[in-house]
């Protein structure tokens, strides 16, 4: 959905720590991080999908930053830390959407139609292509031509001289 709190939502990280089977995210302190995961259907009275990331950037070379202790799923000691770096760290809440779903009959449809494009395409420009070549083929015939009347006709001025 639109906003960030917004239900019904599917998590797949949850404070740098994985929350889907499927999910592959090896966790570096690094200015990028990467995951993958399996693809998913959506409910079907959703046309419309919104993914959404909060973002914690993280001051360099602390080691008690929230950024370089990863995944840590346990409270006590590793919930004190985070608190007290919090002041240093600066969350923000990116989205990208919406990401408009389409069913399967629509998909079809655009599917087939760009398909007997393709095919049209491909036929014009064979025909085309097939036209330039005999256009080719009958300038190099004609040349020829030309070239063979000439050629006939020095010899013959040639014979007599």
């Amino acid at each position: 959905t639109e906003g960030y709190d917004s239900k019904p939502q599917y998590v797949f990280i949850n404070n740098s720590c994985g929350q889907d089977d499927t999910l592959k995210y090896d966790f570096k302190e690094s200015g990028v991080q990467r995951f993958s995961l399996a693809a998913f259907r959506f409910l079907p009275d959703f046309k419309e999908v919104y993914l959404h990331c909060r973002v914690v950037a993280c001051p360099g070379g602390q080691s008690d930053s929230r950024c370089a202790v990863g995944c840590k799923n346990s409270g006590g000691s590793g919930r004190r830390r985070r608190a007290a770096t919090l002041v240093r760290d600066i969350e923000q809440d990116l989205a990208l959407g919406p990401i408009k779903l389409t069913d399967r009959q629509e998909s079809s449809a655009q599917a087939a139609s760009s398909g007997s494009m393709i095919t049209m395409v491909t036929i014009v420009a064979g025909v085309l292509g097939f036209l330039v070549l005999c256009l080719v083929i009958a300038i190099v015939i004609i040349y020829k031509r030309k070239q063979s009347h000439t050629n006939g006709a020095k010899l013959l001025v040639q014979q007599e001289a």
